[in-house]
């Protein structure tokens, strides 16, 4: 069923979410890669697992009883995974749930750095049809790039299937002010309809010294044709420049001020942790409202995050999912299926494409024009499989398999 991608952005009333409910697997697709910082680093991801605990042991707020607890430690069960593919420079990562003891394929998506090495510059997102067994085309991104590399456009289009088409969704305009101290961003989506593209919300982020310092978030008003302000969030640092606080507040439209309602509190040494609290109206005071702690390896790479939510009744968090980190340097673990290695050639191509599959299965292979129409299909068992393309034009086209629940995407060209 098709995601409804709006709902990411009218949803959201604060900067930060309430609960750390909302910070476990969020499988609406955003126009940047998941972790595309540590993605793009040194340090690339293998897979990143989710588990979710099932009566787990209570801690208090002393943290270093947390440091390196696995899930396996715990009563719990694999919840979701996501699985990573580097080539290129581009991205690939299939999204799996956990279902009938056996991981199932969910979402696939595809990022591609052809212009900037930092922010993809176009994307393609699957969903997985469970019953043909198949990948079906969801949505896509397609950005713009000003002179300095910045992104200034990015245009959502959704797939239709009936169709065969690509029908514009969302669109995000960025500007770069007091050279770049302050970006805003705008959202926009294009109704069913209307032929115009419609605003929806606005993000204001201003800088200091190349830190971030105050996040705010506006709303559009339909009836007075202009944005209001709901929220906003302050940034602190130590004398080092390390995040030490963030600070959210809501907008009190009756006084016209910001009233404090959610703070994050960030320290930690061997291991860092996140402490979420809520301002209670009545008192005034700040009480705990979830934990996030990330085990970090020799290298200072996350090897696990835990999730934790605090008990007030007994003073203590409780561990609610935990979320592992494995690295392309570390070893595969047995729940990964084998990756799925595809040759084409020649390339270019003039008649005949043969494609050879490493690890051969039941596959099904499609050659795809720019517009996202599928030309050309077939079933193989084969590791070797031949692909005629002379009745195509010369131009540009993709090649996708899928292979035992995997799939990967390469770009023919046909002379």
């Amino acid at each position: 069923m098709k995601k409804i991608y709006l709902s990411l952005f009218f949803a959201i009333l604060f900067i930060l979410p309430c609960s750390l409910n909302l910070i476990a697997k969020d499988k609406k697709r955003t126009s940047d890669v998941p972790y595309m910082n540590s993605t793009m680093g040194e340090y690339k991801f293998h897979r990143i697992t989710d588990y979710l605990i099932f009566n787990a042991v209570p801690f208090s707020f002393d943290y270093s009883q947390l440091v390196n607890k696995s899930a396996q430690e715990e009563d719990s069960i694999p919840v979701s995974k996501i699985e990573y593919e580097y080539e290129n420079n581009n991205i690939f990562t299939t999204s799996y749930d956990w279902k009938n003891e056996t991981w199932v394929p969910d979402l696939r998506d595809e990022y591609y750095f052809s212009f900037s090495t930092t922010l993809s510059d176009s994307s393609i997102f699957y969903n997985y049809d469970t019953i043909n067994l198949d990948w079906d085309l969801d949505a896509k991104w397609i950005s713009s790039f000003n002179e300095l590399g910045q992104r200034t456009e990015q245009i959502m289009y959704e797939y239709q299937e009936e169709t065969s088409t690509w029908k514009k969704s969302i669109k995000q305009k960025l500007d770069y002010l007091n050279n770049g101290d302050s970006i805003v961003e705008e959202q926009f989506y294009w109704p069913e309809i209307d032929t115009n593209w419609t605003q929806t919300i606005k993000f204001a982020t201003t800088y200091e010294n190349g830190r971030r310092k105050k996040f705010y978030l506006f709303n559009w008003d339909f009836i007075n044709k202009s944005y209001t302000v709901q929220s906003m969030e302050e940034f602190f640092y130590d004398e080092a420049g390390n995040l030490i606080k963030s600070v959210s507040s809501s907008w009190d439209v009756t006084n016209e001020i910001f009233v404090e309602i959610m703070k994050l509190i960030y320290s930690g040494d061997d291991l860092e942790y996140i402490t979420y609290f809520i301002l209670d109206n009545g008192t005034q005071i700040w009480k705990p409202n979830g934990l996030l702690i990330f085990n970090l390896d020799e290298n200072g790479r996350s090897t696990s995050r835990d999730q934790l939510n605090y008990n007030e009744g007994d003073d203590n968090f409780l561990r609610t999912n935990v979320t592992e980190f494995i690295y392309e340097d570390q070893v595969v673990g047995v729940n990964n299926l084998p990756k799925l290695e595809v040759q084409i050639y020649p390339n270019p191509v003039k008649d005949l494409l043969i494609v050879k599959l490493d690890n051969p299965g039941k596959s099904a292979f499609e050659i795809i024009d720019i517009n996202g129409r599928v030309l050309l299909s077939k079933q193989s068992n084969n590791a070797l499989n031949r692909i005629s393309m002379q009745e195509l034009n010369s131009g540009i086209y993709f090649l996708k398999v899928n292979s035992r629940g995997q799939m990967t995407t390469k770009q023919i060209i046909k002379e």
